[in-house]
């Protein structure tokens, strides 16, 4: 049995003589601590409160306080470093624009630990979050200056995904913990809500002139011009061509003609639930492809193109010379939905674009709804489940529904030969090899064999903001008014010819 004497050494300073008196406190054989005192009576005193807290099990030993103080120094890790070590060991789970938001989301919180979001407190922060966000804008790109704007709140779409990301950030820390210590998830304030999704859905779609103009002043066989054809023929994200290589396309047709073709999508935003996704091609758009296909083989398409971030700064200069306003790239993929409402059932065209084809559709087609009835299914994305895509039909739709024909008519012979802009600072830094590897959901020219990309680098956070459906517009503007500035062709070649001498 431990004894229960006291355990008090006189210690002695060789200098002054002065004695003192240290109190070493041990309970069932381990050392609970110690206190050095200037009397004797202090150090009985301590010696008897820390002994018999111990003994109530108050007072842990001394190397069990250690390691628990070391459990714990994770909640006292700044949220912008587990926004790191989350995309950097979870890079399945991002997709394209998405993996930004960790990143932003790790900015935006700054120094803020972990040990901040626990219980009641946590949810009042979360919600104090909440308000601050709604102001708190980002341009593009992870590299940009925040800016608050108190005139100006982002949209609601924006401020959920962000609060989403939190939501994920918060979780996977607390995961992170070790097995012992004391973590509470936080407690939001009652009737906390996060903010409706797309609660303010854009209706602003590129028109035929307005594709036009950028045609000419990008030429229209330049990597510019033939980019914007493919995304508006195809409906895909800007983030999904720039990512697709030659061995991606098949094609339809014989005797030497393209009829249409299939563009196979490994790597999308939402291929961690749907997979692959296969994209009938229009005839226009398989031409294309294909004569790429013949210039870079197996490798990137469009090698020229660095990432969303330099495409969309082009489109920026380009908006800004002819004098369109209020556009976004990701508008031409709503040109595309809109334009093939009237040629593919909702079934049909949620397998090729993706589940968010069905998003605030409050009844399917006639054609669609039936199937779904009379196989009884209760949800549509069961019924989306069984269907398989008939490629070269729905190409063949595709190709009576393209707009290319009037888009094509529009243009004038001498806009149709080279007029490409020359490069960016940032288009030179590509490497001149063509078939060079395509670029990745990061935005980097690195793919991986399997899956995601696993390297990831300052230059991989900044690329893809723009990507997605989600949060950041291409054009800084916010007008959803369209400009007619530059009406007839003589005024669009002058401004296509001063640019191409203004920019470097």
């Amino acid at each position: 049995m431990t004894s229960k004497l006291e355990h008090i050494k006189v210690l002695t300073d060789p200098g002054s003589g002065k004695s003192r008196y240290q109190a070493r406190v041990y309970y069932r054989r381990k050392f609970i601590g110690s206190g050095v005192f200037d009397t004797a009576a202090l150090a009985r005193t301590f010696y008897k409160r820390t002994y018999e807290a111990a003994v109530r099990g108050e007072a842990k030993p001394a190397k069990d306080r250690r390691d628990q103080r070391q459990m714990e120094s994770k909640l006292d890790q700044p949220m912008n470093a587990w926004a790191e070590t989350f995309v950097k060991l979870n890079p399945s789970h991002i997709t394209n624009g998405r993996l930004n938001d960790y990143i932003l989301i790790g900015r935006l919180l700054g120094s803020r630990k972990l040990r901040d979001f626990q219980g009641k407190a946590g949810g009042q922060l979360i919600q104090e979050l909440r308000e601050e966000w709604k102001f708190t804008h980002f341009r593009r790109g992870i590299g940009s200056v925040l800016e608050y704007k108190p005139e100006k709140e982002v949209s609601s779409q924006t401020l959920r995904l962000r609060l989403s990301a939190l939501d994920v950030l918060i979780e996977f820390a607390s995961r992170e913990l070790p097995d012992g210590v004391d973590w509470k998830d936080p407690v939001m304030p009652f009737g906390y809500t996060k903010p409706p999704a797309h609660s303010n859905p854009r209706t602003r779609l590129p028109s035929n002139d307005e594709f036009m103009k950028l045609l000419v002043y990008f030429g229209e066989e330049s990597d510019m011009g033939e980019f914007l054809q493919v995304v508006d023929e195809t409906g895909c994200r800007a983030s999904e061509i720039l990512n697709t290589c030659g061995n991606d396309i098949t094609l339809f047709g014989g005797n030497g003609a393209v009829t249409g073709g299939v563009l196979t999508l490994l790597y999308h935003k939402t291929q961690r639930y749907i997979g692959k996704r296969d994209v009938p091609l229009a005839q226009h758009a398989a031409e294309i492809l294909g004569r790429r296909k013949e210039t870079y083989e197996n490798g990137s398409l469009f090698p020229n193109l660095v990432s969303i971030y330099s495409v969309c700064d082009d489109l920026d200069a380009a908006y800004t010379k002819l004098g369109i306003s209020g556009l976004q790239l990701k508008d031409f993929r709503r040109a595309f939905i809109t334009r093939s409402t009237s040629t593919l059932s909702d079934l049909e065209r949620a397998k090729i674009i993706g589940p968010s084809a069905l998003r605030g559709l409050k009844r399917l087609d006639n054609a669609s709804e039936t199937v779904k009835t009379a196989v009884g299914h209760s949800r549509v994305t069961t019924t989306l489940s069984y269907v398989v895509s008939e490629e070269e039909k729905m190409a063949n739709q595709l190709t009576s529904a393209s707009r290319w024909p009037e888009i094509s008519a529009m243009l004038p012979t001498a806009a149709i030969t080279s007029t490409v802009i020359p490069p960016t600072e940032l288009d030179r830094t590509v490497a001149a090899d063509a078939k060079s590897v395509p670029i990745n959901a990061y935005g980097t020219s690195e793919r991986a064999s399997s899956g995601a990309p696993a390297d990831f680098d300052e230059k991989g956070r900044i690329a893809q903001l723009a990507a997605t459906d989600g949060t950041t517009p291409c054009p800084a503007t916010d007008d959803v008014n369209s400009t007619e500035n530059a009406s007839t062709w003589a005024e669009t070649a002058a401004i296509r010819g001063a640019t191409q001498e203004a920019r470097p």
